[in-house]
């Protein structure tokens, strides 16, 4: 079997269906792929959805909320191959996707988030004529994606065709290419290069680490130009909604990929990930508007404890050296600064119009 597709499903019954559609829709023989959903615990009916295309049975949902052509190129109407995985507690989706990856079969492993989509139905067969071009390849993946700002907004780009693919060591494509992203589902992974790096689990922003792990480690990767990956801005995802919890993870995960750079033993990309690490810890700045400001506060006095705030780590202007040193030294006073210039600008906005 050529591919496994991982898709976590958590609190994904409005969604399932159209994330199961745009994958067994594929213009790929259903023999050679399968989709593994790992359902962590959900409260919602979405598995009695996700059990329909276990029975290859397209779901009964009406002409504009179902796709309409559902491998009708397949004699029989058959689907490949839907799996689902039921977890006895939630490990959240860095525990999904270790399941998935632990249960996968095929050759090469690509993760598909619930609440997101594929754009087009060529994914796997383009995916295919890539891996056959370069045989030697650990990683392939496009470097760019489609921004759906909701689900009442599913956009359908043009089919255009894919850019010319460059290769590089898994080092100088996060050093050199200028595209690497911490974002790990617009890739497709060989399996057995990802078998033996685990997703941290029951946390927020598990798929940093990880993916810089895997990319470090990969012997090739190919990049790509193909917009196949359909990312929704979902409001009710688990990383938005104001959770103090999700700002400490912000600090734990540059926490632990900082680590990974200083000990990688590579000057170029100690110093690409020490800048990356900079430009992460300064973006708490902006985040901070969105709590009040003693919970923001305690945020920083809990990353000024670690060695983020060694600054003897990082390259720095003046105006970043002052920011950080007020992040540590005050941040209380920096958080109500912050917030004070939010509601001024808000009643100057309100005054002009």
């Amino acid at each position: 079997m050529k591919f496994s597709i991982v898709i976590p499903a958590y609190n994904a019954e409005k969604y399932i269906h159209h994330c199961l559609d745009s994958v067994v829709n594929q213009d790929f023989p259903a023999d050679q792929y399968e989709v593994i959903v790992v359902d962590d615990c959900s409260p919602d009916h979405q598995n009695d959805i996700i059990e329909r295309y276990i029975g290859n049975y397209p779901p009964p949902y009406s002409a504009e909320n179902q796709l309409n052509t559902i491998k009708k190129d397949i004699p029989g109407n058959e689907l490949p191959n839907v799996r689902l995985i039921k977890h006895d507690r939630n490990k959240r989706q860095g525990g999904a996707r270790n399941t998935g990856i632990a249960a996968a079969k095929g050759e090469w492993i690509l993760f598909l988030d619930s609440d997101d989509y594929w754009c087009r139905n060529d994914v796997l067969s383009t995916f295919y004529k890539l891996i056959n071009q370069f045989p030697s390849s650990t990683i392939i993946e496009s470097y760019t994606h489609v921004d759906v700002p909701d689900w009442s907004r599913q956009s359908e780009p043009p089919l255009r065709p894919c850019g010319q693919p460059k290769s590089y060591s898994g080092i100088d494509f996060i050093v050199k290419s200028d595209h690497y992203s911490g974002y790990v589902w617009r890739s497709a992974y060989k399996n057995e290069h990802i078998k033996s790096i685990q997703f941290r689990e029951n946390v927020f922003f598990e798929d940093g680490d990880w993916r810089l792990e895997a990319v470090k480690g990969a012997t090739q990767v190919i990049e790509v130009d193909f917009p196949f990956y359909a990312y929704v801005n979902n409001p009710g995802s688990t990383i938005r909604g104001g959770n103090l919890d999700v700002f400490f993870a912000n600090v734990d995960v540059n926490l632990i990929i900082k680590e990974i750079y200083l000990k990688s033993g590579h000057k170029d990309l100690a110093s690409y990930g020490l800048s990356r690490v900079k430009s992460n810890i300064l973006s708490w700045i902006k985040i901070s508007r969105e709590y009040p400001i003693v919970k923001s506060a305690s945020v920083l006095r809990y990353a000024s404890k670690t060695n983020l705030f060694d600054l003897r780590d990082y390259a720095l202007s003046a105006k970043e050296r002052f920011l950080l040193g007020a992040m540590k030294h005050c941040p209380l006073l920096l958080v109500s600064a912050v917030k004070a210039a939010v509601l001024t600008r808000r009643k100057i906005r309100k005054l002009y119009s």
